[in-house]
């Protein structure tokens, strides 16, 4: 028998190890995470990461807002829309 998981945070790493990180992501202090459940995808101080794909949470641009648009529905599933912040539950 499975057990239901009601922790919101639970629930979105779940997602990413499922159906793998969305292309919306986070940039802090040239550390890039996924905007879903927070692992750490590269570096883009000492490294190099590729973010022309992706849409990156605090911009509003409308490059951001086409690559959330074109994704599926399980990828926008408990992944924050560009514009907001991770720190907000998305609905």
């Amino acid at each position: 028998m499975s057990k239901k998981v009601h922790d919101i945070e639970t629930q979105k790493k779940m997602l990413c190890a499922e159906h793998g990180h969305p292309p919306v992501i986070e940039i802090c202090m040239g550390e890039v995470t996924c905007a879903r459940c927070s692992a750490i995808l590269g570096d883009r101080l000492m490294g190099v990461y590729d973010t022309s794909e992706k849409a990156v949470i605090g911009h509003g641009c409308e490059k951001c807002h086409a690559i959330y648009d074109g994704m599926t529905k399980i990828q926008k599933k408990l992944t924050p829309r560009p514009e907001e912040s991770t720190n907000e539950t998305p609905k």
